[in-house]
C-alpha cells in the first residue's frame, strides 16, 4: 500500500510539472523549457523511462534526416540551432508519459485555455495602445498596425496567433464535448475571447488554419451542421470591422503593405532550391544564404524590405533546407497521429475532447504551414506536441495493442 501511494505521488508530481511546463509555453519560453527539463528529470528519476507512441518513429526519422542533412551540408556548424531545438521534441514523450487518462488531459486543456485567455486579454490592451498611437500619428490604422501587431505574452505576433489558433480549438472542443452546461458556457466565453484575439492578430494563415480546425471540430461533433458553414462565413464578413475585411480582402487584392508578392517569390525560390537539392537540401540554417541565387529573375532585384531568413512555408522551407525525405517524415508523423486519434475517437467517449482538439489543431497547423514556417517556432511546435502527447496519454485506460507504447527512452 505504501509503495502504491509513493508511485501515485510521483506520477502526480510528473503530471503537474508537465501541466505547468505546457501552460508556461504560452507565457515565457525560458520558464517553459526550465519546467520541461524539470519534468523530464523527475520522470527519469521516478519512473526511469520515457514512453513514446509508435508514431514517434516518424518523428525520429525527421530528426534523423535533419542530422543527415547537416552532415552533408557545406557548413555543418550552422545546423547547431536546429539541433538544439531537438529538445522541444521531448515534449511529446514527457506529456505522454505524465498524462494518464482523459481526466488529466482535460485538466491540461483547461489550464491551457485559462492561460491562453489571459494572453488574449492582454493583447486587447496592446491593440488599444496601437490604435491610440495610430490616431496620435495621424496614420491609417491598418497601415500602422500591420507591421507591429498584437503579441499577447509572446515576442512575435505570428507565434501568438499560432498558439491562439490551437487554444481556440481546445476551447471549442471542450465546449462541444462537455457534459456540463455551466462548464460549456464558461468555455464558450473563453473561446470567444481567444477567437477575437486571434482575429485581432491579423495573421491570415492562422485565420485559415483556425477556420479549417473549426470545420474539423464540427464534423466530429455535429457533421450535419457543416451545411451552415457558408452562412457563418457570410455573417462573419458582414459583422467584421472594416480593418478585418480589408485584411481578408488583401488575400486577393493586396495593398502596398501586404506580403503577398513576397510570399509568392519565396515559394518559387523554395521550389527551385528543393528541385536543385531534393535529397538533403542545403542544410539546416543555410536557406537564407542561398535565396538570392535561386530567386527567379522576375523577382530580382530583391526589394530591401523583404526578409528571407526562412521561406514562409513549412513544406518548401524544409525541402530546401533538409530535403524532401524530411518533409515526408514530418507529414508521416502528423498523418500517423491523426489516424491513431480518428480510430480511437468513437471508441473512447471520455477522451473525445482531447482527441478532437489534437486532430483539429494538427489539421489547422498544417494548413497554416503553407503560408508560414510555424513549426520552426519552438513555442508553436511545443504546444502542438503537448496536445499530441496529451491525446495519446488520454487513451491509457483503454489502449489496444496497436496503440500501446512499445518503446522507451
Amino acid at each position: 500500500m505504501h509503495d502504491n501511494r509513493v508511485t501515485a505521488g510521483r506520477a502526480a508530481i510528473a503530471f503537474w510539472l508537465v501541466l505547468a511546463a505546457t501552460a508556461a509555453s504560452l507565457v515565457s519560453i525560458a520558464a517553459w523549457q526550465i519546467l520541461l527539463g524539470a519534468a523530464l528529470v523527475w520522470i527519469l528519476y521516478s519512473e526511469r523511462r520515457l514512453e513514446v507512441p509508435r508514431s514517434a518513429w516518424a518523428a525520429a526519422a525527421f530528426l534523423g534526416w535533419t542530422l543527415v542533412s547537416a552532415a552533408a551540408s557545406a557548413g555543418p556548424g550552422a545546423a547547431l540551432p536546429q539541433i538544439r531545438k531537438f529538445y522541444v521534441w521531448f515534449t511529446l514523450p514527457a506529456v505522454y508519459t505524465a498524462v494518464r487518462g482523459p481526466q488529466q488531459a482535460k485538466r491540461l486543456l483547461a489550464a491551457l485555455v485559462a492561460v491562453g485567455a489571459a494572453s488574449g486579454a492582454w493583447s486587447f490592451v496592446q491593440l488599444w495602445l496601437k490604435f491610440a498611437e495610430a490616431r496620435r500619428l495621424g496614420r491609417p490604422f491598418y497601415e500602422h498596425y500591420i507591421g507591429a501587431r498584437n503579441m499577447g505574452f509572446m515576442s512575435h505576433w505570428e507565434t501568438f496567433s499560432g498558439q491562439m489558433m490551437m487554444i481556440l480549438a481546445a476551447a471549442l472542443a471542450c465546449a462541444m464535448f462537455s457534459q456540463s452546461r455551466r462548464y460549456r458556457l464558461l468555455l464558450l466565453g473563453g473561446a470567444a475571447l481567444v477567437g477575437v484575439a486571434l482575429v485581432a492578430g491579423f495573421t491570415r494563415s492562422d485565420w485559415l488554419g483556425a477556420s479549417v480546425a473549426a470545420l474539423v471540430l464540427v464534423a466530429l461533433w455535429r457533421p450535419k451542421l457543416l451545411v451552415l458553414a457558408p452562412v457563418a462565413l457570410a455573417a462573419g464578413w458582414f459583422i467584421a470591422p472594416e480593418a478585418v475585411r480589408a485584411r481578408i480582402a488583401s488575400a486577393w487584392r493586396p495593398g502596398a503593405s501586404d506580403s503577398n508578392l513576397h510570399r509568392e517569390a519565396l515559394r518559387a525560390t523554395g521550389w527551385a532550391m528543393a528541385s536543385a537539392h531534393p535529397w538533403v537540401g542545403f542544410g539546416p540554417e543555410r536557406v537564407q544564404a542561398n535565396v538570392p541565387a535561386y530567386m527567379p529573375q522576375r523577382f530580382q532585384p530583391i526589394p530591401p524590405q523583404w526578409w528571407y531568413g526562412h521561406l514562409h512555408n513549412v513544406y518548401l522551407h524544409y525541402a530546401a533546407e533538409r530535403g524532401w525525405p524530411a518533409v515526408a517524415a514530418l507529414l508521416a508523423f502528423a498523418l500517423w497521429a491523426l489516424a491513431d486519434f480518428a480510430r480511437a475517437f468513437r471508441r473512447s467517449t471520455e477522451a473525445q475532447t482531447i482527441l478532437a482538439t489534437a486532430m483539429a489543431a494538427t489539421v489547422g497547423v498544417f494548413t497554416a504551414a503553407w503560408f508560414e514556417v510555424n513549426l520552426g517556432d519552438s513555442e508553436v511546435l511545443g504546444l502542438w506536441l503537448a496536445l499530441l502527447g496529451a491525446a495519446y496519454g488520454s487513451l491509457r485506460p483503454d489502449l489496444n495493442a496497436e496503440l500501446r507504447p512499445v518503446d522507451h527512452i
